[in-house]
Protein backbone atom coordinates (compact mmCIF):
# COMPACT_ATOMS: atom_id res chain seq x y z
CA UNK A 1 0.00 0.00 0.00
CA UNK A 2 0.98 3.63 -0.54
CA UNK A 3 0.83 5.87 2.51
CA UNK A 4 -2.30 7.63 0.77
CA UNK A 5 -3.76 4.43 1.03
CA UNK A 6 -2.78 3.41 4.48
CA UNK A 7 -4.32 6.79 5.26
CA UNK A 8 -7.57 5.42 3.86
CA UNK A 9 -7.04 2.73 6.18
CA UNK A 10 -6.44 4.48 9.06
CA UNK A 11 -9.94 6.45 8.49
CA UNK A 12 -11.95 3.87 7.96
CA UNK A 13 -10.65 2.76 11.40
CA UNK A 14 -11.26 6.29 13.16
CA UNK A 15 -15.05 6.04 11.80
CA UNK A 16 -15.68 2.28 12.85
CA UNK A 17 -14.03 3.33 16.67
CA UNK A 18 -14.36 7.09 16.77
CA UNK A 19 -14.40 7.03 20.37
CA UNK A 20 -11.12 4.74 20.43
CA UNK A 21 -9.38 7.16 18.46
CA UNK A 22 -10.55 10.56 19.83
CA UNK A 23 -8.47 10.04 22.85
CA UNK A 24 -5.43 9.86 21.09
CA UNK A 25 -3.32 12.89 20.39
CA UNK A 26 -2.28 14.15 17.02
CA UNK A 27 1.56 12.59 16.75
CA UNK A 28 0.40 9.49 18.20
CA UNK A 29 -2.14 9.27 15.04
CA UNK A 30 0.65 10.06 12.55
CA UNK A 31 3.34 7.10 14.24
CA UNK A 32 0.38 4.66 14.30
CA UNK A 33 -0.07 5.84 10.94
CA UNK A 34 3.97 5.64 9.92
CA UNK A 35 3.64 2.13 11.64
CA UNK A 36 0.88 0.52 9.66
CA UNK A 37 2.18 1.69 6.34
CA UNK A 38 5.72 -0.10 7.42
CA UNK A 39 3.69 -3.11 8.63
CA UNK A 40 1.36 -3.39 5.29
CA UNK A 41 3.12 -1.82 2.54
CA UNK A 42 4.03 -4.52 0.77
CA UNK A 43 0.26 -5.86 0.88
CA UNK A 44 -2.38 -4.79 -1.72
CA UNK A 45 -4.55 -1.99 -0.76
CA UNK A 46 -7.98 -4.24 -1.81
CA UNK A 47 -6.64 -6.88 0.10
CA UNK A 48 -6.19 -5.25 3.43
CA UNK A 49 -9.41 -3.51 3.38
CA UNK A 50 -11.35 -6.66 2.75
CA UNK A 51 -10.06 -8.32 5.24
CA UNK A 52 -10.52 -4.99 7.33
CA UNK A 53 -14.41 -5.14 6.30
CA UNK A 54 -14.46 -8.83 7.92
CA UNK A 55 -12.61 -7.49 10.94
CA UNK A 56 -14.57 -4.65 11.63
CA UNK A 57 -18.20 -6.31 12.85
CA UNK A 58 -16.51 -8.41 15.47
CA UNK A 59 -14.56 -5.97 17.26
CA UNK A 60 -17.15 -3.71 19.31
CA UNK A 61 -15.10 -0.82 21.65
CA UNK A 62 -11.83 -1.30 20.39
CA UNK A 63 -10.32 -1.70 16.67
CA UNK A 64 -8.87 -5.13 15.56
CA UNK A 65 -4.88 -4.19 15.89
CA UNK A 66 -2.10 -5.00 13.05
CA UNK A 67 -1.70 -8.54 14.09
CA UNK A 68 -5.13 -9.85 13.97
CA UNK A 69 -5.61 -7.47 10.68
CA UNK A 70 -2.43 -9.66 9.44
CA UNK A 71 -4.33 -13.01 10.86
CA UNK A 72 -7.67 -12.46 8.80
CA UNK A 73 -5.42 -11.11 6.09
CA UNK A 74 -3.75 -14.89 6.07
CA UNK A 75 -6.80 -16.81 6.45
CA UNK A 76 -7.79 -15.08 3.41
CA UNK A 77 -4.83 -15.65 1.57
CA UNK A 78 -4.68 -18.87 2.27
CA UNK A 79 -8.13 -20.12 1.31
CA UNK A 80 -8.27 -17.81 -2.24
CA UNK A 81 -4.65 -20.57 -2.62
CA UNK A 82 -6.66 -23.49 -1.42
CA UNK A 83 -3.80 -23.87 1.32
CA UNK A 84 -5.29 -25.15 4.98
CA UNK A 85 -5.97 -22.38 7.82
CA UNK A 86 -4.57 -22.99 11.39
CA UNK A 87 -7.79 -24.85 12.37
CA UNK A 88 -7.84 -27.04 9.35
CA UNK A 89 -4.56 -27.90 10.03
CA UNK A 90 -5.33 -28.93 13.65
CA UNK A 91 -8.31 -31.36 12.53
CA UNK A 92 -5.20 -33.05 10.08
CA UNK A 93 -3.22 -33.56 12.61
CA UNK A 94 -6.24 -35.00 14.80
CA UNK A 95 -7.35 -37.10 11.77
CA UNK A 96 -4.03 -38.54 11.34
CA UNK A 97 -3.07 -38.95 15.07
CA UNK A 98 -6.39 -40.54 15.20
CA UNK A 99 -4.66 -43.66 13.12
CA UNK A 100 -0.67 -42.99 14.48
CA UNK A 101 -0.32 -45.75 16.27
CA UNK A 102 -0.04 -48.79 13.99
CA UNK A 103 -0.43 -46.19 10.92
CA UNK A 104 1.93 -43.47 11.58
CA UNK A 105 4.33 -43.68 8.62
CA UNK A 106 1.15 -43.63 6.63
CA UNK A 107 -0.28 -40.78 8.19
CA UNK A 108 2.64 -38.84 8.00
CA UNK A 109 3.09 -39.11 4.22
CA UNK A 110 -0.34 -37.87 4.19
CA UNK A 111 0.21 -34.33 5.81
CA UNK A 112 1.09 -31.65 3.73
CA UNK A 113 4.87 -30.27 4.54
CA UNK A 114 4.27 -27.82 7.22
CA UNK A 115 2.67 -30.46 9.45
CA UNK A 116 5.48 -32.91 8.91
CA UNK A 117 8.01 -30.60 10.03
CA UNK A 118 5.90 -29.39 13.18
CA UNK A 119 6.02 -33.13 14.10
CA UNK A 120 9.59 -33.83 13.04
CA UNK A 121 9.58 -37.88 12.67
CA UNK A 122 6.20 -40.25 12.37
CA UNK A 123 6.97 -40.97 15.56
CA UNK A 124 5.58 -37.97 17.17
CA UNK A 125 2.10 -39.35 15.04
CA UNK A 126 2.55 -42.47 17.77
CA UNK A 127 3.02 -40.29 20.88
CA UNK A 128 0.07 -38.14 19.60
CA UNK A 129 -2.25 -41.28 19.33
CA UNK A 130 -1.46 -42.05 22.83
CA UNK A 131 -2.35 -39.21 24.75
CA UNK A 132 -5.98 -39.07 26.25
CA UNK A 133 -8.24 -36.94 24.51
CA UNK A 134 -8.23 -34.23 26.96
CA UNK A 135 -4.95 -33.70 27.00
CA UNK A 136 -5.09 -33.43 23.20
CA UNK A 137 -7.76 -30.68 22.81
CA UNK A 138 -6.13 -28.44 25.74
CA UNK A 139 -2.78 -28.48 26.23
CA UNK A 140 -1.74 -29.90 22.78
CA UNK A 141 -4.21 -27.66 20.86
CA UNK A 142 -2.42 -24.84 22.73
CA UNK A 143 1.04 -25.60 21.89
CA UNK A 144 0.00 -26.41 18.67
CA UNK A 145 -1.74 -22.59 17.52
CA UNK A 146 1.25 -21.09 18.76
CA UNK A 147 4.08 -23.03 16.88
CA UNK A 148 2.43 -23.39 13.77
CA UNK A 149 2.22 -19.64 13.58
CA UNK A 150 5.80 -18.98 14.21
CA UNK A 151 6.32 -22.26 11.63
CA UNK A 152 4.45 -19.60 8.82
CA UNK A 153 6.39 -16.84 10.12
CA UNK A 154 9.67 -18.86 9.14
CA UNK A 155 8.11 -19.60 5.53
CA UNK A 156 7.12 -16.03 5.47
CA UNK A 157 10.55 -14.72 6.27
CA UNK A 158 12.57 -17.35 3.76
CA UNK A 159 10.33 -16.82 0.77
CA UNK A 160 9.99 -13.02 1.41
CA UNK A 161 13.47 -11.53 2.46
CA UNK A 162 16.17 -11.44 0.34
CA UNK A 163 18.86 -13.06 0.77
CA UNK A 164 21.37 -10.58 1.95
CA UNK A 165 19.14 -9.60 4.97
CA UNK A 166 18.92 -12.93 5.72
CA UNK A 167 22.96 -12.67 5.23
CA UNK A 168 22.50 -10.07 7.86
CA UNK A 169 20.60 -11.70 10.41
CA UNK A 170 22.82 -15.20 10.31
CA UNK A 171 26.25 -12.65 10.40
CA UNK A 172 24.65 -10.96 13.42
CA UNK A 173 24.07 -14.10 15.51
CA UNK A 174 26.72 -15.67 17.39
CA UNK A 175 25.92 -18.92 19.77
CA UNK A 176 27.45 -17.55 23.12
CA UNK A 177 29.35 -20.41 25.27
CA UNK A 178 27.55 -22.71 27.27
CA UNK A 179 28.84 -20.66 30.30
CA UNK A 180 27.88 -17.72 29.46
CA UNK A 181 24.74 -15.20 30.78
CA UNK A 182 22.24 -14.73 28.49
CA UNK A 183 22.68 -11.45 26.26
CA UNK A 184 21.42 -8.00 28.43
CA UNK A 185 18.73 -5.44 27.11
CA UNK A 186 21.47 -3.25 26.04
CA UNK A 187 23.51 -5.81 24.32
CA UNK A 188 20.11 -6.78 22.18
CA UNK A 189 19.42 -3.54 21.43
CA UNK A 190 22.70 -2.70 19.95
CA UNK A 191 22.56 -5.84 18.24
CA UNK A 192 19.08 -4.67 16.95
CA UNK A 193 20.66 -1.51 15.92
CA UNK A 194 23.81 -2.48 14.02
CA UNK A 195 21.49 -4.96 11.72
CA UNK A 196 19.43 -1.83 11.51
CA UNK A 197 22.56 0.48 10.66
CA UNK A 198 23.60 -2.24 7.84
CA UNK A 199 20.18 -2.31 5.95
CA UNK A 200 20.26 1.33 5.67
CA UNK A 201 23.18 1.75 4.42
CA UNK A 202 23.52 2.41 0.48
CA UNK A 203 24.42 -0.55 -1.79
CA UNK A 204 27.18 -0.27 -3.96
CA UNK A 205 26.60 -1.56 -7.33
Amino acid sequence: MTEKETSLVLSTLRLAYPHFYAKLPPKAIEATMALWHRMFAKDHYDVVMTALDHLIPHHTGYPPDIAALRKQIDDMTFAAAGEPTDEELWQMLKRAASNGYYGAQEEWAKLPPILRRYLGVPGQLRELAQMEESVLGTVVKGQFFKQIGVLRERERFDRETPEEVKALFAASYKRLPEEASPLTPEQINARRNEILNRLEQPRKD
